[in-house]
């Protein structure tokens, strides 16, 4: 398990060093808060090293998963039930 102090200086930066941080966390990372989500979305590149971009990187990312949801999931099921009352369909 990762060194809590290491991670936390790591993490309070306004810039993250992904290579520090993958040698902190290379043999397990502490499950408090949402440490652990934000070191896998820093490691996955799914949150980029710069702090100040996240909050609005963060509201792309939710308003994109709002689209799929709709799009996909709810249009979807949309369709498939006026598909299903539709005899010429």
């Amino acid at each position: 398990m990762s060194d809590i102090k290491d991670l936390v200086e790591i993490l309070e930066g306004k810039e993250i060093n992904l290579k520090n941080l993958k040698e902190t966390v290379f043999n397990g990372c502490p499950d408090t808060g949402s440490t652990r989500a934000i070191c896998w979305r820093l490691l996955l590149g799914a949150l980029p090293r710069v702090k100040d971009e996240w909050k609005e990187i963060n509201k792309i990312q939710r308003d994109d998963y709002k689209a799929f949801v709709n799009d996909f999931i709810i249009k979807s099921e949309k369709d498939k039930n006026q598909s299903s009352l539709d005899p010429l369909r």
